[in-house]
């Protein structure tokens, strides 16, 4: 079991590539911690991620979906973190 993923292998896993990794990323689906001039990601971050998005049917095809997606989970999240 791999523990981490470093941006292309996390691409190549997904069968996508960089930049949409990127994207991801950038818009918080994603979390990574930088390493010179990649980011490393964890697979228990990444499996609860994929999740998430599986869970929401959610399209990340594109920059303005993957925000829309982005907005999304930070609702749900919010709403989860809500006192009755």
């Amino acid at each position: 079991m791999k523990l981490t993923y470093t941006t292309a292998e996390l691409a190549e896993e997904l069968h996508c590539d960089r930049h949409k990794i990127d994207s991801l990323r950038r818009a918080g689906i994603l979390q990574g911690i930088r390493k010179g001039k990649t980011y490393i990601f964890w697979e228990r971050e990444v499996t609860q991620a994929l999740k998430t998005l599986t869970e929401l049917q959610a399209d990340i095809s594109n920059d303005e979906a993957i925000a829309e997606t982005a907005e999304r989970i930070r609702e749900l999240e919010w709403q989860q973190q809500r006192p009755l």
